[in-house]
């Protein structure tokens, strides 16, 4: 909801009119002003896709920021017909914020500000609007939407209640790995799984893992002697988190083949799999049910300024 609302508060209008994209009331959305706020998505796009798909992705962008836009323009419609906000303070404080703008990007200095904005076809009275719409945004979700969002500590508890197992925490445990790759043929594989078994020799007879590691594993963790961190046995390969099962702290895993190179593990620590605590876990299920509540009446309260309001889209498509 608000992060939609965001994508396009870094991007000032040029007001170049260049074709209606829709009406909105008694105002228009130019196919410029959609074109430069899909230009924020344009570049991944184009790094990722290429083809129809690309241009299937770029119209999908292209109607949701149309209809961005829609909204955002019926907010600030709203906001302008709205007799009890202090118009006089809102306008206050976009010249409060386009003053913060000049001193943090241009050291105070207006007028590169200006020269900066000549490059980009763009006035000051263009980030003026702009400012100025992001404030209004803001202040009209702050008070339609968010003050109204109450969450009581018995939904907290009925939330975490229904479904425990969101908030499971898997096993896991501390490994240290020693790797010796395969070789390049039969005989040098024979060599390299009896270097494996060598290795495995000396740890079960009291040598040091982790000097073992740095000396002879293949692995780019070698250099930390193998030290894996916490790990997930269901991240592992099947054969390796086979292995691991029940082996307390300190044990050590035979050579185990994966493909063509030998594994060596030693379990440092492990801890079993648990539920987190309701009191561990009650301020991100409040924050996730405060979006969702938040979720539902922003969509409540743009469709009600929707089916006030006269809207017609004249061009949905990339030109």
């Amino acid at each position: 909801m608000l992060a939609v609302c965001g994508v396009f508060t870094a991007t000032a209008q040029t007001g170049v009119v260049d074709g209606v994209a829709a009406y909105v009331n008694e105002e228009i959305i130019t196919v410029g002003e959609v074109l430069q706020a899909l230009e924020v998505v344009a570049g991944p796009y184009r790094q990722q896709y290429t083809g129809p798909t690309l241009q299937q992705k770029l119209q999908d962008a292209y109607e949701e920021i149309l209809q961005s836009l829609i909204d955002r323009r019926l907010v600030v419609q709203a906001f302008e017909r709205d007799p009890k906000v202090d118009h006089q303070r809102m306008e206050r404080l976009v010249e409060m914020r386009v003053q913060e703008l000049i001193r943090e990007r241009f050291d105070g200095d207006r007028q590169r500000l200006l020269e900066a904005l000549a490059k980009q076809h763009q006035s000051l009275e263009d980030v003026r609007r702009m400012q100025r719409e992001q404030l209004i945004v803001q202040f009209m979700t702050s008070r339609e939407v968010e003050s109204r969002v109450l969450i009581s500590p018995e939904e907290v508890r009925r939330a975490y209640a229904a479904a425990p197992e969101k908030y499971g925490v898997p096993e896991r445990v501390r490994l240290r790995g020693i790797v010796i790759g395969g070789g390049a043929d039969a005989e040098q594989q024979q060599a390299r799984r009896r270097l494996a078994e060598d290795v495995h020799r000396q740890l079960l007879g009291g040598a040091d893992f982790a000097e073992l590691a740095r000396k002879f594993s293949d692995d780019p963790r070698a250099r930390t002697g193998g030290d894996w961190g916490w790990v997930e046995p269901r991240d592992l390969q099947p054969v390796l988190a086979q292995a691991l099962n029940n082996l307390a702290p300190g044990g050590l895993t035979g050579v185990i083949a994966v493909r063509d190179d030998f594994y060596i593990l030693k379990v440092e620590e492990r801890e079993a799999a648990r539920t987190r605590p309701f009191d561990e876990v009650r301020g991100e299920i409040e924050a996730a049910l405060r979006r969702q509540e938040s979720q539902r009446i922003y969509d409540g309260w743009i469709d009600r300024l929707r089916r006030k309001a006269y809207i017609h889209v004249v061009k949905s498509a990339l030109p």
